[in-house]
């Protein structure tokens, strides 16, 4: 395995989520990354209750690609719904059926347990979600656990579509350009990735809108920061495909805060 250098000083730096770090509690908590983010520091602080270790993992930037007419036009909003450093949102107004041509496709480099779904707009209609994943062959489905449903309705409240991950062999990574064997450009179309096809039975309401799509990771065998650690753990890492998108953290048992930094490159690399 190379050796990656540094190329000397930072460029810009930030501060991600409240000005105090991350809250954290014994239920995992999601902070996606400003777009440009090269190098991470985490510090955990302000421990109480009981708590003395941070637990913590990197999770994969994820892809996200939305059709509503059958895949003739396929819209890459990954980074809206992931770019920490971005107030837009992914625009689900009535997202139709599957039989309609509606299909969210969410894939990444590395297999993931689920998806955090926050809305800014729900969905009020019943509908129910279905989440399946790309076998090499064909759509299978993941019996997915639709915490964003509400009265019925999924994507009717903020929560995480999760799944038991797939045996050894069974999710196997894919190009989308051949799975969907579109006529036009695919979004990422030739990088092979383990997709999951999202689609619904009834469609949403005529104002339904998503501010973020957040990778859950496959492993709770998570790494830890305990309380008397007085450095930050550093990484430097890439924002963006193949790359991660968020921070999942959470406490052993109390609370703390995660103190979470983030920068760009000294090579003119600048947040967008």
């Amino acid at each position: 395995m190379g050796t990656e250098v540094w190329p000397g000083p930072l460029g810009e730096v930030r501060g991600v989520g409240a000005s105090t770090g991350v809250s954290l509690t014994t239920t995992l908590a999601l902070t996606p990354l400003p777009k440009g983010t090269r190098y991470l520091t985490l510090m955990a602080r302000n421990f109480a209750g009981g708590g003395v270790i941070a637990r913590f993992a990197l999770n994969p930037f994820l892809v996200v690609v939305r059709t509503g007419d059958a895949g003739v036009n396929l819209s890459d909003v990954s980074e809206v719904v992931q770019n920490a450093e971005d107030a837009g949102t992914l625009d689900m107004s009535s997202f139709p059926t599957l039989a309609n041509g509606g299909a969210l496709y969410i894939g990444a480099h590395q297999q993931f347990s689920g998806v955090r779904v926050d809305g800014t707009a729900f969905n009020g209609t019943a509908s129910t979600l279905t989440v399946e994943h790309w076998n090499g062959s064909r759509w299978v489905d993941l019996s997915a656990t639709d915490g964003s449903a509400a009265a019925g309705a999924t994507f009717g409240q903020d929560g995480n579509v999760t799944w038991t991950m797939p045996g050894a062999g069974v999710w196997n990574p894919g190009a989308l350009h051949k799975i969907l064997n579109p006529t036009g450009r695919t979004p990422h179309g030739d990088v092979p990735l383990y997709w999951t096809r999202w689609t619904v039975s009834a469609a949403f309401d005529t104002a339904t809108t998503v501010a973020n799509l957040l990778a859950l990771n496959r492993s709770t065998t998570y790494a830890g920061i305990v309380n008397v650690e007085t450095e930050p753990v550093k990484f430097s890492v890439q924002w963006g495909i193949n790359g991660i998108g968020c921070v999942e953290a959470l406490t052993d048992a109390g609370t703390a805060n995660l103190v979470i930094n983030a920068a760009t490159r000294s090579d003119g690399s600048r947040f967008t």
